[in-house]
C-alpha cells in the first residue's frame, strides 16, 4: 500500500515537471517571437527614416506578409483585394479589345525570346527600366523590363504626379512595385503552363503594357487612393487603359 502511494506521489511530480518544462519552452518560444518583432519594428523606424524609399517598400512587405499570415492561420484577412482598391473594379474595366487599339499600330511585333527583345533594347527601340526611389521592379520570372519610350515616359510622369500627391498630402511616398513588363513568345508560354487565364495574344508582347501591384501597398492605402485617383485622371485623358485583376495587380497599356 504505501509502495503505490509513493509511486502515485512519484508520477504526480512528473507530470508537473512535464507541465512545467512544456510552459517553460512555450514562453521560450514566445520571447524568441517578441524578440523578431521588435528587431523588424527597429528596422523598419531605421530605414523609414534614414532611406525612405527602402523603408517604405519593406513597411508595405510587411504588412503584406502580416496579412498573409493572418489570412492562413486565423482565416482572417487584414485587407481583401476589393478593400486595397474598393472601386476599382468599377473604375478600371478595359478589357481585352481596348487594349488592343493602344498597341495594335504602335506596339512592337511579339518577339520570340529575350535575345531578340535585347536586339530591340542595343537599337533603341525600347528602354530598359531600371528600379528606383519612385518604383520597385519585383523579380520577373515571365517578363523583361523593357517598353517603348512612349510607355517609359508615361511611367515617369505617373510617379511624379503621385510624388506631388503624397507630398501636398504630407504622407510618405510609398513606391510603385511593378510586377510585369514586356513578355515574349516563349515567356507566355511558360506562364500558361502555370496560370490558366495567361492567353498567346497578350498585350505585354507589345511593349506598352505594365502591371502594378496594388496588394503590395500593405497598409498604406491612402497613398494606395491617391494612385488609383491619378490612374482615374489618365484614363480620362485618354493616356491608358486599366484593367483591374483579383490577382492583386493593375494591367495597364499606354495609349
Amino acid at each position: 500500500m504505501l509502495k503505490d502511494v509513493v509511486m502515485e506521489v512519484q508520477n504526480t511530480n512528473g507530470n508537473t515537471n512535464r507541465i512545467k518544462l512544456l510552459i517553460f519552452q512555450l514562453m521560450k518560444q514566445l520571447g524568441y517571437v517578441l524578440m523578431f518583432f521588435l528587431f523588424l519594428l527597429v528596422l523598419t523606424f531605421l530605414l523609414r527614416h534614414s532611406v525612405p524609399a527602402i523603408g517604405n517598400v519593406y513597411y508595405s512587405f510587411q504588412c503584406q506578409v502580416l496579412n498573409n499570415r493572418l489570412t492562413r492561420f486565423l482565416n482572417i484577412s487584414i485587407a481583401k483585394p476589393n478593400e486595397w482598391c474598393p472601386k476599382c473594379e468599377f473604375n478600371f474595366t478595359d478589357d481585352v479589345s481596348q487594349h488592343k487599339k493602344a498597341y495594335y499600330l504602335e506596339g512592337i511585333q511579339p518577339q520570340k525570346n529575350n535575345q531578340r527583345l535585347n536586339r530591340l533594347y542595343t537599337k533603341g527601340v525600347l528602354k530598359k527600366l531600371e528600379s528606383n526611389n519612385y518604383f520597385y521592379i519585383r523579380d520577373l520570372n515571365y517578363s523583361y523590363p523593357y517598353l517603348l519610350p512612349e510607355a517609359q515616359k508615361f511611367i515617369f510622369n505617373l510617379c511624379k504626379m503621385y510624388s506631388d500627391s503624397c507630398a501636398n498630402n504630407h504622407l510618405d511616398y510609398v513606391p510603385i512595385t511593378i510586377t510585369s513588363i514586356t513578355r515574349t513568345i516563349e515567356s507566355v508560354e511558360r506562364l500558361k503552363m502555370n496560370n490558366r487565364n495567361a492567353i498567346s495574344e497578350s498585350a505585354h508582347l507589345r511593349g506598352k503594357t505594365f502591371d502594378i501591384s496594388y496588394t503590395a501597398f500593405g497598409c498604406n492605402t491612402k497613398q494606395f487612393k491617391m494612385l488609383s485617383d491619378i490612374l482615374v485622371q489618365c484614363r480620362r485623358e485618354n493616356q491608358c487603359f486599366v484593367k483591374y485583376e483579383t490577382n492583386g495587380c493593375l494591367h495597364i497599356t499606354v495609349n
